[in-house]
């Protein structure tokens, strides 16, 4: 996003119709990815992702993130479902242990991948 000359927000209802259709179409998905930027920052992750999570076609909802944005209280909630899963990225530039151990604290399912960059 960083490098968008007007970032914006895609539209929260556009985006639920297009899942919903997408949805309609298929069997199933093993793995939906919710991409960002950063994805906690999107101020209607909470609701995009009870959509997916309410669906039995989806598995698995993965959440990339950088683990420096602590997700608000409604999003932690939704984090807690046995779908998602984070794949938290530590690129060694940032503390991202606050971030870890709230994730821990909530039982929410993470991985870390340590990164160096050169």
């Amino acid at each position: 996003m960083q490098y968008y000359c007007k970032p914006y927000d895609l539209d929260k209802d556009c985006l639920k119709e297009n899942l919903e259709e997408l949805l309609k179409m298929i069997e199933h998905i093993s793995i939906v990815r919710v991409l960002g930027g950063e994805p906690f920052l999107y101020p209607w992750l909470g609701e995009i992702l009870e959509l997916l999570i309410a669906s039995p076609k989806v598995k698995v909802v993965g959440i990339p993130t950088n683990g420096t944005v602590i997700p608000k209280e409604d999003v932690l909630r939704v984090l807690q479902n046995p779908k998602v899963r984070l794949d938290i990225s530590d690129y060694g530039v940032r503390d991202i242990s606050g971030f870890i151990s709230v994730m821990k604290k909530r039982g929410i399912r993470h991985s870390v991948t340590v990164t160096k960059i050169w």
